[in-house]
């Protein structure tokens, strides 16, 4: 969008007459932080196949657009609400789901998010992660997690990972 500023006077200093003085146009772009984000290059998981996984945020190098690490699952404890309940950390995503192209990481259904914790005898947070357990494979392959990440500014996109699913031999 465009912000065009004038004015005769800012609190009583009168600005010189010529437009060039007086005129000024700005062109913004409106950008989300996670939106416009993107996980790290390079990212590519392992899993072996017929298996339970799990990912967690120290596996998923995401960062927003100023490149500032931000941690895309729940790694934060609220106490506002009762019960208290799993959160963000970084308050500008609303919400995270996994998915995959073919099955091959939901065998059995089990492709999910797992929300924080809180360990009562450490008394910390236990972070959230994904979890999901491998098609079996006769020979290595690929398939892609989809994350999708929805922010608070209403934003939703979804990213793809690659993941390689081991044989076991």
């Amino acid at each position: 969008f465009t912000l065009k500023a004038y004015s005769k006077d800012y609190k009583g200093w009168a600005y010189p007459k010529d437009g060039k003085y007086t005129d000024h146009k700005f062109k913004m772009t409106l950008m989300s932080p996670i939106y416009d984000g993107s996980f790290a290059a390079g990212t590519t998981l392992t899993v072996n196949g017929g298996q339970d996984f799990k990912f967690t945020n120290d596996q998923l190098k995401f960062a927003d657009y100023n490149n500032t690490p931000v941690k895309i699952l729940q790694d934060a404890w609220d106490t506002t609400v009762t019960p208290a309940v799993g959160a963000w950390s970084d308050t500008r995503i609303a919400n995270v789901r996994p998915d995959d192209d073919n099955d091959m990481l939901s065998n059995e259904g089990k492709l999910k998010i797992v929300n924080a914790d809180w360990d009562t005898t450490a008394k910390k947070v236990i972070e959230g992660y994904i979890t999901g357990k491998a098609g079996s494979v006769a020979v290595d392959g690929t398939e892609n997690l989809h994350i999708e990440i929805s922010d608070k500014m209403g934003y939703t996109r979804t990213f793809k990972i690659p993941v390689t699913i081991k044989a076991n031999k």
